[in-house]
């Protein structure tokens, strides 16, 4: 099968999100999956309906020197979570679609630093 995606994602980068509908509703926290500059998975048990957009915050809880901000990204994929098979929790794959480009060249030198840091020998893209 064909990659599609343009951007490479990254698992266990120490990121953090909280996600809200474009209404202002539904302020909840999920876990990052992966995550790269074009978007991110991550695992829920909130309602989430594809092709919706919604505001994520994103965080760095392990450097405070860096700021948090916006993001607005568009639900592409829902999949049910065969992991934790409870009928609830599903991975859900989010493009970023509003990505100021000052926030965007923070987070791709964030995830290069990271990787560095890492000792990995994954590029980025």
């Amino acid at each position: 099968m064909r990659e599609r995606r343009r951007y490479h994602r990254f698992e266990d980068l120490p990121v953090k999100v909280e996600l809200k509908s474009n209404d202002g509703s539904g302020l909840f926290e999920a876990e990052i999956i992966d995550v790269g500059i074009g978007g991110m998975k991550i695992r829920t048990d909130e309602n989430i309906t594809i092709y919706e957009k919604y505001m994520m915050l994103i965080k760095y809880p392990e450097d405070e020197s860096l700021s948090e901000f916006e993001v607005e990204g568009k639900a592409w994929r829902i999949e049910p979570d065969t992991e934790i098979n409870n009928d609830i929790s599903r991975y859900v794959a989010i493009e970023f679609t509003g990505f100021d480009e000052k926030y965007r060249k923070m987070f791709t030198r964030f995830i290069a630093n990271y990787l560095v840091k890492s000792n990995t020998e994954e590029e980025v893209y």
